[in-house]
């Protein structure tokens, strides 16, 4: 099954994980502020994004790698961020490694505009994302 997936975030963790999302058939529609990025990543097949507001309209699921909180609420809630452009149900998986308070308010903020939350930092880097072996832990309502 091809999945639609939006990817905020294309540095050497979210880029590893765009690599992944790409072998596996998925499509992939990238947005980092630095271009050089999305263009490794659009040589291997990625399409890219004028904004977080515009990958996130394109796909079914989002997915964020970015270096702090202040970052993540930026690309999700700032002047073309994810929550301009998301369907309302839209899955946000935020990969970030970020305190538990800057997460858990998030995620309210993302449910008061329709959008669903799983916390999802992980262990392995790069390396393991690019083979498919990272450990995922994962925080959210059941059903997400």
């Amino acid at each position: 099954m091809t999945n639609t997936v939006a990817l905020i975030g294309a540095g050497a963790m979210g880029g590893a994980i765009g690599d992944r999302l790409l072998a596996t058939g998925n499509r992939l529609f990238v947005f980092d502020l630095d271009t050089t990025k999305v263009e490794t990543l659009v040589a291997k097949g990625a399409s890219a994004a004028a904004s977080a507001a515009a990958a996130a309209a394109a796909a079914d699921f989002v997915i964020l790698s970015l270096n702090s909180a202040a970052i993540v609420r930026r690309a999700v809630f700032g002047d073309g961020g994810v929550a301009a452009g998301a369907k309302p149900g839209t899955l946000i998986i935020d990969m970030s490694s970020i305190d538990p308070d800057a997460t858990r308010q998030l995620a309210a903020d993302a449910g008061e505009r329709s959008l669903r939350w799983v916390d999802s930092p992980l262990s392995g880097g790069a390396p393991k994302a690019l083979v498919g072996e990272l450990t995922l832990m994962a925080g959210g309502a059941a059903q997400d």
